[in-house]
């Protein structure tokens, strides 16, 4: 094929102006999704909420494996127990940017699975998890909930207060919830 030529749809495939438009849709959702850090003291439905982990377990996956697992905390005690324990000294300030987060996911790669089946199952397993993020908050800001990814964690408490598993990585947090007005 030479390079200048646009491969034809599958029969039975959208055509392309629908795609178009459908892709228009999707890049002004990842070019408008922004973090979100301050929140309204709202509960998410579990409707949405199960709709976000439904886009998470939609991300690709290495070899098909799923090798990820998504925890919410909903619990306003346990919220507040990651909101003190993340936050190293140097960055208090930020517990008042999350104090009325209703959700946060807890994001964990199975390491375990992956390396049983890969040599690089660690990273791949890393990877599906970060992957599988990326849908959640791009269906987070589709269905209007901002989102915050939180990647400054000190793992060991919050690994034993819910229990992960040594199977488990944690390896990041989203925060999710319904921006306050700025």
């Amino acid at each position: 094929m030479n390079t200048r030529e646009l491969p034809t749809p599958n029969e039975g495939a959208t055509p392309f102006p629908a795609r178009q438009e459908l892709a228009d849709i999707i890049q002004r959702n990842i070019l408008s999704r922004r973090s979100v850090r301050t929140f309204k003291p709202v509960a998410l439905p579990e409707e949405s909420l199960e709709r976000l982990l439904k886009a998470g377990n939609s991300a690709p996956s290495a070899g098909g494996l799923q090798s990820r697992k998504f925890i919410p905390v909903t619990h306003h005690d346990d919220i507040q127990f990651i909101i003190e324990y993340i936050f190293s000294a140097r960055v208090r300030q930020n517990k008042e940017l999350f104090r009325n987060v209703p959700c946060i996911l807890l994001m964990c790669a199975n390491i375990a699975t992956a390396t049983q089946r890969y040599k690089r199952g660690r990273l791949y397993a890393i990877q599906d998890a970060t992957l599988a993020g990326q849908n959640i908050m791009l269906m987070a800001h589709a269905l209007g909930i901002g989102s915050c990814w939180i990647g400054q964690i000190r793992e060991r408490k919050l690994v034993q207060r819910f229990n992960i598993g040594s199977d488990y990585k944690l390896i990041g947090l989203i925060a999710l919830g319904y921006q306050t007005d700025v």
